[in-house]
């Protein structure tokens, strides 16, 4: 938390990119999966984005950044759902027929993995890898309080 309020106070220009970019990702938290699909490439054009090369500056950052390592293939065809959803090709994500094709080819809902390449690459990017993930520990919390009950009939 001290890193982020280090950034919300500064002026320097990357730290406002990387303001921007949580800005935007925070802004794509409540929405429904395919309104926030478009808020979260915003996040990572923020800070990644190069409009000269603005697919292949994202797959660039994802490389380094990510810990996913999705195959260029799949970056690059994740990245075209995103090109066809920003700029009027369809309407909503799930009207592309590259969401179709990414789903269809790789079994996986490429809104999620979107999510999930941005919060990693957000994690190693603005916060400098200070941030971990916790694991989800709920299922292994049900699953002790359903034995001990069990164990207690």
């Amino acid at each position: 938390m001290e890193r982020l309020g280090e950034k919300l106070g500064s002026e320097d220009g990357v730290d406002v990119k990387h303001c921007r970019a949580l800005e935007y990702f925070y802004r794509a938290w409540p929405l429904k999966p395919n309104e926030s699909f478009s808020h979260i490439f915003m996040a990572m054009d923020s800070i990644f984005g190069d409009a000269s090369r603005a697919t292949q500056a994202i797959i660039d950052a994802v490389t380094k950044h990510g810990t996913a390592a999705l195959p260029y293939e799949r970056l690059r065809l994740l990245l075209s759902l995103r090109a066809t959803v920003v700029h009027g090709g369809a309407p909503d994500v799930h009207d592309s027929g590259k969401y179709h094709q990414y789903y269809a080819t790789y079994g996986a809902d490429p809104i999620v993995d979107v999510e999930k390449i941005a919060a990693e690459c957000f994690r190693a990017v603005i916060f400098e890898g200070l941030m971990q993930e916790r694991p989800d520990r709920r299922e292994e919390i049900r699953a002790a309080a359903l034995a001990s009950r069990q164990s207690q009939k």
